[in-house]
């Protein structure tokens, strides 16, 4: 975070309110539901292990990982990928806004 700050000329404390206000989340639940877009992407679009989405992702450490990609699908990332396989990967992959997640960290 403190390199957007940098980046952006922000005091650290200045962005994290502002990025709040105007998207309705903070900056760390914006990163992470983007982080778990993409695994899901990884997960119907590529032939990796879940140990390597993760790592594409950014997050190696898979309980954290698990716990992420369950706070925002109510599934693990190998039941998410066969429920898609059967329902015929009916899911928006796109990165859009999200909604603010039900699950308080």
């Amino acid at each position: 975070m403190d390199a957007v700050c940098r980046e952006l000329n922000l005091s650290y404390h200045y962005f994290i309110k502002y990025f709040k206000k105007v998207m309705g989340l903070s900056f760390v639940d914006y990163l992470n539901y983007r982080r778990v877009k993409k695994a899901e992407r990884l997960l119907l679009t590529r032939d990796i292990s879940i140990t390597e989405v993760g790592f594409e992702v950014g997050i190696p450490n898979m309980a954290q990982f698990y716990k992420m990609f369950k706070r925002y699908n109510h599934c693990s990332p190998k039941e998410f990928k066969q429920r898609m396989k059967n329902e015929g990967g009916r899911v928006s992959l796109e990165a859009d806004v999200p909604p603010v997640p039900s699950v308080v960290s």
